[in-house]
């Protein structure tokens, strides 16, 4: 599935890399996901995909979807509280 961002294989590929060059600092890895591209249907199989790939953060951008609803079910969706 092509998103705005990186692939979660490839995520996990820079992943390493940035590990290697921050050496013993901590980073938190984020990545953000378009809802319009994921939809809420795939919200949940996103996340995990991405947390297996090493994710700290998934952040979803609502760009398109103004109705208020969606962030409840964006949150019901992935297992948010």
């Amino acid at each position: 599935m092509a998103t705005g961002s990186v692939e979660a294989d490839r995520f996990a590929q820079l992943r390493h890399r940035l590990e290697g060059l921050a050496g013993p600092r901590t980073i938190e890895r984020q990545v953000q996901l378009w809802l319009r591209e994921v939809g809420i249907e795939g919200a949940h199989d996103a996340v995990a995909r991405y947390g297996d790939a090493g994710a700290d953060v998934v952040v979803f951008v609502l760009d398109e979807d103004r109705d208020p609803d969606v962030i409840a079910r964006l949150a019901a969706a992935t297992g948010v509280n």
